[in-house]
């Protein structure tokens, strides 16, 4: 995982298709996929046996809409803390809504996201909530726990 600069700023959409496109090697089946304006699930998908749905939030490092004020610069600290507060609520919320389904959520593999993760990072495996973690620079995609 790249800790140092990065080189291009994830937006939420680009953390979207990169976790899409991982799903796809693993043999998912992308059912949904949400754009910044709309309000739902920004994956759904199935394992190819189609057992199990995957619902997963992602969030970015910078706004996705271009006329935005904050578009190209990074969110601050608190802004992050923010949106992965929601997104791991959110993902509670799923859980409990779905109980069948495996929930999860989607984040760049920023400093600030990262050591945000890590303070949580217990509690989000008792509530087993996975992680899916962007790499900035090379868009790779890793996971906290293989519950998929």
């Amino acid at each position: 995982m790249t800790t140092g600069a990065f080189t291009i700023m994830l937006t939420e959409n680009d953390v979207v298709d990169a976790v899409c496109d991982f799903l796809k090697s693993l043999r998912y089946a992308v059912k949904g996929r949400s754009s910044t304006r709309v309000k739902r699930f920004d994956i759904v998908a199935t394992k190819a046996s189609g057992t199990r749905t995957l619902r997963v939030e992602a969030q970015g490092q910078t706004s996705s809409f271009e006329k935005s004020s904050r578009h190209g610069q990074e969110f601050s600290r608190d802004q992050k803390f923010e949106r992965l507060a929601k997104a791991v609520f959110k993902s509670m919320q799923t859980s409990q809504q779905y109980p069948d389904d495996l929930v999860g959520i989607a984040l760049p593999g920023d400093n600030v996201h990262m050591d945000l993760l890590e303070s949580v990072k217990e509690r989000l495996k008792e509530l087993n909530i996975i992680v899916f973690v962007v790499d900035p620079n090379t868009k790779q995609v890793y996971l906290n726990q293989h519950l998929l």
